[in-house]
């Protein structure tokens, strides 16, 4: 990747050349955007793991209690289908 005018601010910022203020917006923007959404999408990350998991299990106490599952109830999905 080539070095933009952004990775040239930056690297004038960090080696004390430009003040923040002087540096322009979208390098501001770009530094937002790699601090801010890293955590966010893990947290978003997580708590769809979370939800999955969740709904897995409901379904497998569901199953537990009624005691019906189509998959494995191979003789009344025969009746069922008139076979």
């Amino acid at each position: 990747m080539g070095k933009t005018f952004k990775h040239t601010d930056q690297g004038k910022f960090h080696s004390g050349v430009l003040k923040s203020t002087e540096v322009c917006e979208s390098t501001k923007q770009m530094w937002n955007r790699h601090n801010g959404e890293r955590g966010e999408f893990r947290k978003k990350k997580k708590d769809l793991e979370d939800k999955i998991a969740e709904k897995e299990l409901k379904e497998e106490i569901r199953i537990a209690e009624t005691g019906e599952n189509i998959d494995f109830d191979i003789p009344e999905q025969e009746q069922i289908m008139g076979r």
